[in-house]
């Protein structure tokens, strides 16, 4: 399919800088990089009715389905290990405790997890607002295709997240974000740092703003490469 739409394709999109390289090598087209932009507003949002037990402790989110390629089974069980040392709750949006059970995936969760199930957008963007931090690993290492970590990035989100060579070089510039080796080991040790250090102020003062990653932005580099005045 890929090589099909190449040949017909005369204007050639893409969100990586490793798949603009990797496309630029199958055609003769210019091949162009278009990145993806938070898809929740943070100025509008909807109050989540939180568990009674989740007032008084910070917690962190995860984010979405069991995606092989995020190893969100191994995340869960590492945040179960590690948070209960520095008194963190963990909240996964957009998933149901079915989900957890057909996936065999601790179907007895301590009373420290809270599943939402599907939520709206604005009870989303509620949940960011509050939260200590976001908890992501990527078997490929983290892109500018991955969409919770740049909504993450746009509230002002302490993220960690894993490194590898397909790693955007304008995602290595934010100090928000923790990165880590792909390796399972060492992100067990990078994830209890982080954790320890999640309510630090000095990962939290890069908003997006004019940054190439703003969906401003991201607009301005469409119309400029559609020649659109």
């Amino acid at each position: 399919m890929t090589k099909l739409l190449l040949l017909i394709g005369n204007t050639i999109y893409t969100t990586t800088l490793a798949n603009q390289n990797q496309l630029m090598k199958m055609t003769a087209h210019k091949v162009f990089l278009l990145y993806i932009g938070n898809n929740i507003k943070s100025d509008y949002f909807e109050v989540y009715p939180m568990p009674k037990n989740f007032s008084e402790r910070p917690y962190v989110l995860l984010f979405g389905d069991f995606h092989p390629s995020k190893n969100m089974p191994f995340l869960v069980e590492e945040l179960i290990k590690i948070c209960p040392k520095f008194k963190i709750n963990i909240i996964h949006i957009g998933v149901s405790l079915d989900d957890y059970i057909k996936l065999k995936l601790m179907p007895n969760l301590p009373d420290f997890v809270h599943l939402t199930g599907r939520i709206s957008d604005p009870q989303v963007a509620f949940l960011l607002n509050k939260a200590l931090a976001l908890v992501t690993y990527f078997t490929d290492g983290a892109s500018t295709r991955r969409s919770s970590l740049i909504t993450a990035l746009e509230f002002n989100l302490p993220a960690i997240t894993t490194v590898s060579e397909n790693t955007d070089n304008i995602l290595k510039s934010y100090p928000s974000i923790w990165w880590s080796p792909t390796d399972l080991n060492a992100y067990k040790i990078e994830l209890e740092h982080f954790l320890a250090h999640a309510s630090n102020p000095n990962l939290t003062k890069n908003r997006l703003g004019n940054h190439a990653l703003a969906w401003n932005n991201i607009m301005a580099s469409y119309i400029q490469t559609r020649g659109i005045q």
